[in-house]
């Protein structure tokens, strides 16, 4: 295997490549060649396609990769495992630990429980004891939440969700190919939940 620059490749390729990321880029300017820096490729000529498979996929999952976290900033969406064994204090703020099943969870998110009721805001994130701004899907972390009684308040509750209103629950799913397995599950779920109370929410 070989290692070309992406000008050596444009040349190599006579422009295929560029068409091909104008047509897949449109006018998206935070995308450039330079940027995408350089790649490995095979060193066979008739292993071409193979090539610009691998810079167009590169290009594909970028795009994929800031569309995201571009969603994720106006949208975030997260399903956390209450860890009842894990109680650090009771109240006053409530502190203890969570599992993120799908999502991100972060600082300053409202959560609700399965039954759709309000359960409080996520005041601070510990990660190994240093305080994070959030937390990805299989992170075990503390969480403090003002104005709740862990004892009263999550005894009987498992599991909480990102409190999402109707229209972010359509943008997320206008965009379900940026989202993981997971977190479509997490969105139907989300989508249950709120159809208790109102049956056409989010439709």
């Amino acid at each position: 295997m070989v290692e070309y620059s992406i000008e050596e490749i444009k040349k190599y390729l006579n422009g295929g490549v560029l068409r091909q990321r104008e047509k897949l880029m449109g006018s998206t300017p935070s995308l450039t060649y330079k940027e995408l820096g350089r790649y490995y490729c095979w060193y066979c000529q008739p292993d071409a396609f193979k090539q610009i498979d691998v810079i167009l996929s590169a290009i594909t999952q970028k795009q994929k990769d800031i569309e995201k976290k571009r969603l994720m900033e106006l949208v975030p969406i997260c399903k956390v495992k209450i860890l009842h064994q894990y109680v650090f204090r009771n109240t006053s703020p409530a502190i203890f630990g969570v599992r993120i099943e799908a999502g991100k969870l972060k600082q300053q998110m409202h959560l609700i429980d399965e039954k759709g009721e309000k359960v409080g805001k996520i005041k601070n994130i510990e990660s190994e004891r240093k305080s994070v701004p959030e937390a990805g899907e299989g992170m075990e972390v503390a969480v403090s939440m003002p104005g709740i009684n862990f004892e009263r308040a999550m005894k009987n509750r498992n599991f909480m969700y990102s409190d999402l209103g109707e229209s972010q629950f359509r943008n997320l799913k206008k965009n379900k190919d940026l989202l993981s397995g997971a977190e479509m599950k997490m969105l139907q779920e989300i989508a249950e939940i709120k159809r208790q109370e109102k049956a056409d929410w989010g439709i």
